[in-house]
C-alpha cells in the first residue's frame, strides 16, 4: 500500500534529511530539446540502443508521449501508459495485468505491474534531465493464496533524440521516489520496515544505476 505523499516525504525526510518537490506520473512540462524530424507519423519515444546501452532489451515505440509534449525529451513521456515497463501486458492507467487460468473460470494466477512514482533531475552531470521510474511487480499464486512483492527503479534518458532506457536497479516494492543533488532515493517496503535506497547511475558508455545506501526506519503502525 502506497503511503500519502506528504508522509512518504516525511519519511525521507527522517532518514536522509531531505525531501523534494516533485510531479506525479503522468505530470510536467517539457524543457526545450529540439526534437527528430518529422515525417508525418507518430513520433518514435523509446529507442532501441545498443546492448550496452540497458540491461535488458526495451520494446521499442512502447512510451507514447503525452497529448500535449512539444519536444522529445523525458518529461514528454507517458510513463502510465509504457508498456516497455511491463513484461506481461500493456500498461494502461500506470498497471498491466496478467491473469493465468488452468482452468476457465477457476481461481488464477495474477502478474501484476504498477507505476508508483516518476522523479526528474540531471542523474550524470550533462545537464540533462533523466526520468526515475518506481515500479512495483506483485504476483498472486491463486493455488497457495501467497503473493510475492518485488520492485525497481527504471532510468530513461534522452539520446540521439529519442528516449532511451539507461539503466535499472532491483530495490525493493516501492513507495515513492525521489532525485535530488545527482541521486536517486527510492523509499521502499522491506519486511516492517521502510528504508530510503539511495543510488547513483554511474558510467558513460555502459550506463548503470548502482546502490550506495539503503537506511532503514520502523514503520509506523
Amino acid at each position: 500500500m502506497r503511503l500519502p505523499l506528504l508522509s512518504a516525504c516525511a519519511l525521507l525526510t527522517g532518514l536522509l534529511g531531505a525531501c523534494t518537490k516533485r510531479e506525479a506520473p503522468g505530470a510536467g512540462a517539457a524543457v526545450t530539446i529540439p526534437p527528430p524530424p518529422s515525417s508525418g507519423a507518430a513520433p518514435s519515444v523509446v529507442a532501441d540502443p545498443p546492448a550496452d546501452a540497458r540491461p535488458f532489451a526495451a520494446k521499442a515505440h512502447a512510451c507514447p508521449l503525452k497529448a500535449d509534449a512539444g519536444a522529445v525529451t523525458v518529461r514528454a513521456v507517458d510513463f502510465c501508459a509504457c508498456s516497455a515497463l511491463s513484461h506481461h501486458g500493456t500498461m494502461r492507467n500506470c498497471r498491466a495485468e496478467l491473469h493465468e487460468y488452468e482452468q476457465l473460470g477457476a481461481p488464477h494466477d495474477t502478474l501484476l505491474t504498477r507505476v508508483i512514482d516518476v522523479a526528474y533531475g540531471d542523474l550524470d552531470g550533462d545537464g540533462r534531465e533523466e526520468a526515475a521510474v518506481a515500479v512495483q511487480e506483485v504476483v498472486h499464486y491463486a493455488r497457495s493464496g501467497t503473493h510475492h512483492e518485488s520492485g525497481r527503479v527504471e532510468i530513461f534518458g534522452v539520446v540521439g533524440g529519442a528516449v532511451t532506457r539507461l539503466a535499472t536497479l532491483g530495490v525493493g516494492p516501492p513507495i515513492a521516489i525521489e532525485v535530488a543533488g545527482g541521486f536517486v532515493t527510492a523509499l521502499v517496503e522491506d519486511g516492517d520496515k521502510r528504508c530510503a535506497v539511495r543510488a547513483s547511475l554511474t558510467g558513460r558508455g555502459e550506463p548503470a544505476l548502482r546502490e550506495l545506501s539503503r537506511r532503514c526506519a520502523d514503520a509506523a503502525p
